[in-house]
């Protein structure tokens, strides 16, 4: 790029310069970190950037890289603020319109659209949300004592037939509806509190507080 005189200050040359601490606006996020390696026309004096076409594209190229790791970033903090809450994936999947293990590609890494991470973003700040768009999703109202039975499963034991395995004991990990009946995914739980790598769904006849 041929030098010429800031217009701005009227003193210094526009260079291309590359410095730490630059920050753009960039689609939904107001002030992306512009990568400090960039070279960019700025003038040395007051530090006005005066961008041409091609340098207009050579910010939005590396834009565009910092961008998608800031959603994958920002996912995965959702994510885990979500689980620290003791919201599972399984079951916030459905209720975001994703596909069955969606959510565990995007802790590996797979690029996320804005949309997705700003619903993790207000779920993660407010989790108690999460029912509420359970219930707002809902074509038809349930019963209301149906409704508070539900609510108040949450992490209920649930009495069980004995069976071989009588030494072990079942935890609902949270409720779900199946028509107007209630279902509880369940985790097998030994005696010293160690999880089983099992899981099953059974209807409780009995909820113990």
């Amino acid at each position: 790029m041929k030098q010429f005189k800031c217009a701005a200050c009227g003193q210094g040359q526009v260079v291309m310069l590359a410095k730490p601490g630059r920050r753009a606006a960039f689609k939904n996020i107001p002030d992306l970190e512009i990568p400090e390696s960039l070279e960019l026309p700025t003038c040395e004096c007051c530090g006005e950037e005066w961008l041409d076409d091609a340098a207009a594209k050579q910010l939005d190229v590396a834009l565009a890289d910092v961008y998608r790791r800031e959603l994958s970033r920002k996912a995965n903090q959702a994510l885990r603020q979500l689980k620290m809450a003791k919201l599972r994936q399984w079951d916030l999947e459905p209720l975001l319109g994703l596909s069955s293990g969606y959510l565990s590609k995007v802790k590996a890494g797979k690029d996320v659209s804005p949309t997705l991470v700003v619903a993790l973003m207000l779920l993660a700040g407010a989790p108690n949300r999460v029912e509420e768009l359970r219930r707002t999703l809902r074509c038809s109202s349930v019963d209301a004592p149906f409704d508070n039975a539900m609510a108040d499963l949450g992490r209920a034991h649930v009495e069980l037939p004995k069976t071989e395995a009588s030494s072990f004991g079942y935890m609902a990990e949270f409720a779900q509806y199946d028509e107007r009946r209630p279902v509880v995914r369940l985790r097998l739980v030994g005696p010293n509190q160690t999880e089983m790598p099992s899981s099953a769904y059974c209807m409780p006849t009995e909820v113990a507080a």
